[in-house]
């Protein structure tokens, strides 16, 4: 009998907190660099945590700038990702962006993931950056792929204004440093 007591005990500790669905669910967070706070929340949750933003040469008002513009660089790259011809979530990018998956020589269906938002330059009213983007190969490998953007400041607020670049970065070559740490570069032709 005091074995199913305890049982029954355990059983309910366990579900006081661990059971319910939210235990589970990924709430994100707010993080604080430098005195500048960072909403690490839905929607695209998983994209603001791709943001690289523990750079050192990064001032307070830079980080001021990134933090504002987070949302919409994280709505942009979203968009980046979905596939082109899926109607139900159609695409809301400028025209003078460059699709990805040409570049990558890759059929609209690809599946793409964001891995680093990165690379950052920050000048008043204007932030520049690098995506790293990957997908899995038919060879059960993952291919990584460079991007450059830069968004300005509107009265309508950030949005995409250029590509800093001529061109994509494209294909990496990526290794794991000896800290352990992947480490990606361009690929050498």
């Amino acid at each position: 009998m005091r074995r199913w007591a305890r049982a029954l005990v355990w059983l309910g500790l366990l579900c006081t907190a661990g059971c319910k669905s939210e235990f589970f669910i990924d709430q994100g967070q707010l993080e604080n660099i430098q005195g500048v706070t960072f909403v690490i929340k839905a929607p695209h949750l998983f994209i603001k945590k791709a943001f690289k933003l523990h750079d050192p040469s990064l001032s307070p008002a830079q980080l001021t700038q990134i933090s504002d513009a987070m949302p919409a660089i994280a709505a942009f790259t979203h968009a980046m990702l979905r596939d082109p011809n899926d109607v139900d979530t159609p695409l809301i990018l400028p025209m003078d962006v460059r699709a990805l998956r040409p570049l990558m020589h890759q059929p609209s269906q690809t599946t793409l993931f964001v891995n680093t938002i990165q690379n950052w330059k920050v000048r008043p009213g204007n932030i520049e950056f690098t995506i790293d983007y990957f997908y899995g190969n038919a060879k059960g490998e993952f291919v990584n792929f460079r991007d450059n953007y830069a968004f300005e400041l509107t009265p309508a607020g950030w949005v995409f204004s250029n590509h800093p670049r001529s061109k994509a970065e494209g294909l990496l070559s990526c290794t794991a440093s000896a800290k352990g740490w992947r480490v990606c570069d361009t690929a050498k032709p």
